[in-house]
């Protein structure tokens, strides 16, 4: 199993609110503190992208770059550093940039949002601003350069080519922003390729309900219990068995968010006995009985 699929496909994210913009002279933009995934690409001219709280960390992009804001964090872009910046509603309804004095720039706005319990996987180890500077023949590029042909003006089925390539994107830029130096890649996504840990790793997510062990997980590895268990717990941060836990109550909360699913199917398909089992094992996790967890869940769209 290809963990990184895995992960995506959980989260079932949806690129939103994507368009494309020219403006010519003096222009800025705020968004405030909205999607948990942000990203602004450059088509043509310059620009300079800053966080709301780190203004001395303001980045310029040019022809092609990508920048990605994580976390939801408010931010701005606009022809120079501290020029006066327009909420996005103001922004988008005011003057599309007619020829006049000033330079041309021509880029893309959009968000990306997920559902599911698999977004922190995903976004919380990457940096609150990071920029990608793909070069000419560059996968990432073409395709931003696709999305920005499709985004030039209607056509027919063009939100269905534009919601693929936005698919496309996502995955080029998180291959992009955890391999460039390993710094911002979650433990899951480098070991993953271990083969010390690779097929344990595949084998937990592909039956988390299997009546696993250490000296099962160790038999896949060809290693060991006691050296399984050690590598395993300096590449993860965490013992198997606690990687197993953490992997069934992720699922379990997913399923949890699924009124119709019954606490014995949710049990079942993250591998404890009955209802009970699954009860005390949640409530050990999360303080709280999963019925629990659900009721303040629906009441108020995040658990307490």
């Amino acid at each position: 199993m290809d963990l990184l699929h895995h992960h995506l496909d959980r989260a079932r994210a949806t690129g939103s609110a994507f368009a494309r913009t020219v403006r010519h002279g003096p222009w800025g933009l705020r968004l405030d503190v909205g999607a948990p995934l942000v990203v602004h690409v450059v088509i043509e001219g310059r620009t300079t992208i800053w966080l709301d709280d780190d203004p001395a960390g303001a980045v310029e992009l040019g022809p092609g770059d990508v920048a990605v804001v994580s976390g939801g964090r408010g931010h701005r872009m606009a022809h120079r550093l501290g020029a006066r910046c327009q909420p996005i509603e103001r922004f988008v309804t005011g003057d599309a940039g007619v020829p006049a004095d000033g330079p041309r720039v021509d880029f893309l706005c959009g968000a990306y949002r997920f559902e599911g319990d698999t977004q922190h996987l995903l976004v919380d180890g990457l940096p609150p601003l990071g920029v990608v500077r793909p070069g000419p023949g560059d996968r990432l590029r073409l395709a931003t350069d696709l999305l920005a042909w499709e985004l030039a003006e209607p056509t027919a089925g063009q939100q269905t080519a534009v919601d693929r390539l936005l698919d496309l994107m996502l995955v080029l830029l998180i291959r992009e922003a955890y391999g460039r130096d390993g710094e911002h890649a979650p433990a899951w996504y480098a070991a993953a390729d271990d083969p010390r840990v690779r097929e344990p790793m595949r084998a937990m997510h592909e039956r988390p309900a299997a009546p696993w062990s250490v000296p099962k997980l160790a038999g896949l590895a060809g290693l060991s219990r006691a050296r399984f268990a050690r590598v395993f717990t300096e590449l993860l941060g965490q013992t198997p068995m606690g990687y197993l836990t953490d992997l069934r109550m992720s699922l379990a909360r997913d399923r949890l968010r699924d009124p119709a699913a019954t606490l014995a199917q949710v049990a079942h398909e993250v591998g404890y006995a009955d209802a009970y089992a699954f009860a005390a094992a949640f409530k050990r996790e999360h303080g709280v009985a999963p019925g629990r967890w659900r009721q303040q869940l629906a009441a108020t769209g995040a658990p307490t």
